[in-house]
């Protein structure tokens, strides 16, 4: 089982959300440690953010990356779909 590390970006993130978008969140987090890799969820990103992974929530995105030899996750960052990718 990963262990999933939130940036200072993600964390201001989550702290301002609204109780419902938390618990989408917490669903996410529990996925990740479960499988970061492998979830309908999931996408390995390409371009300029290769290396680096995201999972979907409706217009949300989390980017994070997966250090295997370490058996953590660390996500990067928490944004809106249009902004998140900028």
């Amino acid at each position: 089982m990963y262990e999933v590390i939130l940036a200072k970006d993600a964390i201001k993130y989550y702290k301002k959300s609204d109780a419902k978008m938390k618990k989408m969140l917490n669903e996410c987090f529990v996925n990740l440690k479960e499988n970061p890799k492998n979830n309908v969820n999931v996408k390995r990103l390409e371009g300029k953010l290769e290396g680096l992974y995201r999972y979907r929530i409706r217009d949300i995105r989390v980017i994070y990356e997966v250090i295997d030899n370490r058996v953590e996750v660390h996500v990067l960052d928490i944004g809106n779909r249009g902004d998140i990718y900028k």
